[in-house]
Parts: C-alpha cells; sequence; structure tokens
C-alpha cells in the first residue's frame, strides 16, 4: 500500500481541533455583508506502515465581503481505505463529508450571509478526482442545499486548506 501515500509523516502544522464557538461568535460579529467559505483538502501519507489521510477543514470569514479575512481550521488524520492512487473516492468523500459537517454546525449563524462549500475537486476527466465531483456534489446539495464550487472556484478548499495539509 505504500504507493498509496506520500513518504513524508510529519506536518508543519499539528493536529488540531477548531474551535466552534470562536468561529460562532466570529460570525454573529461579523457585517452581514460578510461572505463565509466553507473547504476542505487533504492529502495522503505514511505511518507505522499504514496508509493515512492528512485533512484541513477551513472557514474562510471576508469581512464585509471586500476587507481582509479570517480563517479558522481544523487538521484531523484518518487510515485511508482507498485501495488506488488512481481512486481517491474514499478520500475525497471524506472531504466533502467534514465541509458539510462544519456547515452544519454553523448555519444556525449564517442568517442570511453569503455562504459557499468548496471543493477540491476537478471536474476535468484527466484527474482522478472527477470521478467523485458528481457524488459530492449531490451529497452538499442533498444535505446543505448548496451547490458546491469545486476546481478551479474552490479557493477555500484548493487554496486556503491546501496550504495546512
Amino acid at each position: 500500500m505504500t504507493g498509496l501515500c506520500a513518504k513524508f509523516t510529519e506536518s508543519i502544522f499539528p493536529k488540531r481541533k477548531i474551535d466552534i464557538e470562536e468561529v460562532i461568535d466570529y460570525i454573529k460579529k461579523s457585517s452581514m455583508q460578510s461572505k463565509i467559505y466553507i473547504g476542505c483538502d487533504s492529502e495522503t501519507f505514511m505511518k507505522k506502515q499504514k496508509c493515512y489521510a492528512r485533512y484541513c477543514t477551513v472557514v474562510v470569514i471576508h469581512i464585509n465581503g471586500c476587507n481582509g479575512g479570517k480563517v479558522f481550521y481544523d487538521i484531523s488524520e484518518e487510515i485511508n481505505y482507498d485501495s488506488k492512487k488512481q481512486k481517491p473516492k474514499n478520500r475525497l468523500l471524506n472531504e466533502a463529508i467534514k465541509s458539510v459537517e462544519l456547515f452544519q454546525k454553523l448555519e444556525n449563524y449564517i442568517n442570511g450571509r453569503h455562504v459557499e462549500i468548496h471543493l477540491d475537486i476537478n471536474t476535468n476527466e484527466k484527474f482522478a478526482s472527477s470521478q467523485i465531483a458528481q457524488q459530492a456534489i449531490g451529497y452538499i446539495l442533498g444535505n446543505c442545499g448548496i451547490k458546491p464550487k469545486l476546481k478551479p472556484h474552490g479557493f477555500a478548499a484548493t487554496s486556503v486548506a491546501d496550504k495546512f495539509v
């Protein structure tokens, strides 16, 4: 299974849990023009002869929709059960699940603010992630009522969360 994983085991960012109360407080204090972006990215690695995935789930609050922003993030690790690197189905669905879980914790506090869910999934069939695109879109639409933004428009996942994994 080593062909599925990167060879490194350490991240420069340690595992951490997002402080939901802090995020909720920040949202409540933000203006109604503030925009909220939620996303997740992951990367595989080897640990004790097993393949793992490191996930980073983020909330980006774009202050007033035009003035800087604040990023809150969560880093977790789980065993990666994908059997082929060319088909990272489980790991990418986990990214969608983690984004939905975070949205559901925050949705009662968004109160009409603009919100988007971003996925690090490419719809171009040249990329392995395209195989899971429709399932991930359906999962998020069904659970959140929001059509997610995918590459290249899903910056919360493809740029922000990507920096932490």
